[in-house]
């Protein structure tokens, strides 16, 4: 018997590469002092040691209606809240998807790196993007935005970051909100909050914002790997008629639930 390959499938074979068993050491404990991902609390670490459940069965049905109604108190809306599995800046994409149309006119209120990153973004869908550009390490000035809203009207949106978390600098999005609405009551208002909620005080409702979007990683407290976004009224309006047709983060909360 010939221990040569013979076959093209036995040749393929052997072009795969064999895995080397090496010893594996074990990651030494860390404390960590980053933006996030952030060190777990030790009831989050013993909830992960548990054994699976099944993600289509009843009992993580309950887990996630026990979850969502509270993500609503967090986000202090009565707007329903959706999770996916992504990370903030999935939250940036699932925003710009479902509220908007390739060559609609968008703001972006800037002062840091993921500020930036949700105006590029925009652009990447297709959006035209306005920038008011703030210099890093300040919050924006709302009688600067004002000046600027009003000399770039119209546009359908404006995209703004709660706490810029390349900085750590803080933009006052209440005051920034009602600079906005008082240039307009039907652009929609866009919140990056990925470093802010579960850090700071976040009004979805009572602040007149239209989305607001974080993950898990950062004021959570929990492992990174998803995300969550609460839409008003105006963004449900929106979705219904405007969206890119490009992505998995396609809003299907009012399908779901009829």
């Amino acid at each position: 018997m010939s221990l040569l390959p013979t076959t093209a499938t036995e040749v393929q074979h052997l072009l795969i590469p064999v895995p080397e068993v090496e010893p594996r050491s074990a990651i030494p404990r860390q404390n960590l002092r980053i933006p996030g991902p952030t060190r777990l609390p030790p009831v989050v670490l013993a909830e992960l040691a548990r054994p699976m459940i099944d993600h289509r069965g009843p009992e993580f049905a309950a887990i996630l209606r026990w979850v969502t109604a509270r993500l609503q108190y967090v986000f202090q809306t009565t707007s329903p809240v959706l999770t996916y599995p992504a990370s903030g800046t999935g939250g940036q994409e699932c925003a710009i998807v479902n509220l908007f149309s390739p060559g609609e006119h968008v703001v972006a209120i800037t002062i840091g790196h993921f500020g930036n990153r949700f105006a590029y973004i925009a652009e990447q869908y297709g959006l035209q993007v306005s920038r008011i550009a703030l210099p890093w390490g300040e919050a924006a000035d709302p009688s600067i935005v004002e000046a600027r809203l009003h000399e770039l009207a119209p546009y359908q949106g404006v995209l703004l970051t709660h706490n810029e978390t390349s900085t750590g600098v803080t933009n006052d999005i209440q005051a920034l909100s009602t600079v906005i609405r008082q240039h307009t009551s039907n652009a929609l208002i866009v919140v990056d909050a990925v470093s802010s909620v579960g850090c700071m005080l976040m009004e979805m409702d009572a602040w007149n914002l239209d989305v607001v979007f974080t993950a898990l990683q950062k004021g959570l407290m929990c492992p990174p790997g998803l995300m969550m976004v609460a839409a008003g009224p105006r963004a449900w309006g929106a979705y219904g008629k405007n969206y890119v047709k490009k992505s998995l983060r396609i809003w299907l909360f009012p399908h779901l639930m009829r």
